[in-house]
């Protein structure tokens, strides 16, 4: 079942397409402003595997061989490039990792006054 994506040459909004089979036919129309003055643009493909089948896709330890860990910077490169090689998107709490590592804030830099933290 194809979803076919467009983007809309009036207001430059996109749009999705559901068709039940690849022979079905529909005219594309903007959901937006009802224009059908549509580009199809080339959508991402998704591709379902089991866990075990998406667990041979991760990036090895070696990988890690020319990381600095100790520079929250270098480790947030290595982790934008390990989500493009895992293909997927890991969630929201990866990426404000990633920002902070990015922004040069070390994740035990932070204290959320917890127990954890040594604080009273």
């Amino acid at each position: 079942m194809p979803i076919y994506e467009y983007r809309c040459n009036k207001c430059r909004r996109r749009t999705n397409q559901f068709l039940r089979s690849f022979s079905e036919q529909k005219t594309p129309l903007c959901s937006s402003c009802g224009s059908l003055d549509l580009t199809r643009l080339v959508s991402k493909v998704t591709v379902m595997k089991s866990l075990g089948e998406s667990l041979d896709w991760m990036p090895s330890y070696e990988s890690l061989s020319d990381v600095n860990e100790d520079d929250p910077r270098d480790m947030a490169r290595w982790m934008k490039r390990w989500r493009r090689e895992m293909g997927t998107e890991l969630g929201s709490e990866f990426r404000d990792m990633e920002d902070m590592l990015e922004a040069g804030i070390r994740p035990e830099d932070l204290s959320d006054g917890g127990e954890d933290s040594g604080e009273e």
